[in-house]
């Protein structure tokens, strides 16, 4: 190709080759008005200094080479243009967002798996129309509870695998549009935060804009149903996934999660969590994979869990749940290695009987309690119904409430008004009992 030629050339697309060796140094001087560039799956070795020089790029992706050194400074402070910048799989050091950075269009952002350094959030603030934020597997450190911006349009935010520490910034429930959020294998830690149900593109159905580049190759990592998926195209408007695995999250699940409708991924294991698995989950009908294994759960499997009638992947292994495990609807396809580390689970996945004593022992004071609980309920209900309706016009009294309510009295108000009839069948056997000892005891005094 002549340079006359070259001089007008708007797109370059070279991936997916055997193509080998340092990147031009005079790239600019072939190609001064290029605004498409794609180099990705390839053996390039080398420094790319001299892409900084193509000031008119929309689209840059060196993905997949050897390129090492840092990232010019001419790309991340006056790239007006660029939109999307893919420099992921390569040996690239540095930092990988500078204070000084300012790319206002840039909308797709892939650095992971390299070896950039420096604090996060820094940087960050300044990339306002990002929808896709992926920087995992590189050595970012920073106290993510300190100044971590708002990206209101951003879509998916991935920082898996760094050593970022801190709670869990409460400004990304100011993100609406967020569908991947990605803070597994770092060292947060405090509690889940209780907003997460202020994220909309994750509680209904959103309306919100393609965040997939159609034609580009990048994707995004996410580790869901045991597995590390790379999801790319039509796929990422999609995914809806949150991932807290392996840090040092503390306290419970918040209810709030229950509200979360659209997602489709839920992984929290290998934390410090605590509490009773919320019965609530079973609301998530959108529900594929649950990862809760490796904290510290105790109680029972909620039944509800058994409504996610499309979840496929289901873990609860090394906690300290009790009884026995579900065997319904999606649950009679998980196989033991769900519920293992939980030594008192039984069931017969686990080769181990649950005590049915135990457990009709346990149902029958859970009953006895209830019924308590509803005749003491009752009992308020119908001392307030005398005291406010019929004390004046039907002479009723309320004795000793520790005691016993003088069901006379209630009789006589509703031979009075047949319509109060239901009411007597609302009253205790216990306390007709004792009214009746009580009036027994009246009439021998009195004959006495």
């Amino acid at each position: 190709m002549g340079r006359n030629m070259s001089s007008q050339l708007a797109t370059l697309d070279i991936s997916d080759n055997n193509l080998f060796g340092l990147f031009p140094a005079d790239i600019r001087s072939y190609f001064p008005h290029l605004a498409r560039l794609n180099v990705s799956h390839n053996t390039f070795d080398g420094t790319i200094q001299s892409i900084g020089e193509l000031s008119q790029l929309q689209y840059l992706d060196l993905s997949n080479n050897n390129f090492q050194g840092g990232i010019p400074h001419e790309i991340m402070s006056n790239s007006t243009y660029l939109e999307y910048l893919s420099l992921s799989r390569n040996n690239l050091q540095g930092k990988a967002l500078p204070r000084n950075s300012s790319m206002p269009n840039l909308k797709w952002l892939y650095l992971d798996r390299n070896g950039f350094t420096g604090l996060f959030p820094d940087g960050v603030s300044k990339f306002s129309s990002l929808l896709i934020l992926d920087i995992h597997r590189n050595d970012l450190s920073g106290d993510l509870s300190i100044s971590f911006p708002v990206l209101a349009q951003l879509r998916g935010l991935i920082l898996r695998r760094n050593r970022l520490k801190g709670s869990m910034p409460l400004q990304l429930c100011q993100m609406k549009h967020l569908q991947v959020l990605d803070l597994s294998e770092n060292d947060l830690s405090g509690e889940i935060p209780t907003c997460l149900d202020n994220i909309t593109s994750l509680t209904e159905v959103s309306s919100s804009t393609d965040f997939n580049l159609r034609g580009s190759s990048s994707c995004v990592d996410l580790t869901t149903k045991g597995s590390l998926y790379c999801f790319r195209g039509s796929m990422l408007n999609f995914l809806h996934a949150i991932d807290f695995s392996r840090n040092k999250l503390t306290g419970t699940i918040p209810i709030q999660v229950a509200e979360l409708k659209m997602i489709r991924s839920l992984n929290t294991s290998n934390n410090l969590l605590t509490g009773q698995i919320p019965a609530s989950l079973g609301k998530l009908e959108s529900l594929e994979s649950l990862d809760l294994s490796h904290n510290a759960f105790f109680g029972n499997i909620p039944s509800k869990l058994t409504d996610l009638h499309i979840l496929e992947v289901f873990n609860v292994s090394f906690n300290n749940l009790t009884g026995p495990t579900p065997l319904v609807a999606q649950f009679s396809t998980f196989d033991d290695s769900s519920y293992l580390g939980n030594p008192n689970l039984c069931g017969p996945l686990l080769k181990k009987e649950c005590n049915m004593s135990v457990e009709k022992s346990q149902g029958k004071r859970s009953k006895k309690t209830l019924a308590e609980i509803m005749e003491s309920s009752i009992l308020i209900f119908v001392e307030k119904f005398i005291e406010q309706f019929c004390e004046e016009a039907y002479g009723c009294s309320v004795r000793d409430r520790k005691n016993y309510l003088a069901y006379k009295h209630l009789s006589s108000a509703v031979s009075k008004q047949r319509r109060f009839d239901f009411l007597s069948d609302f009253v205790p056997e216990k306390l007709k009992a004792e009214d009746a000892l009580a009036q027994r005891k009246l009439v021998e005094n009195r004959q006495g």
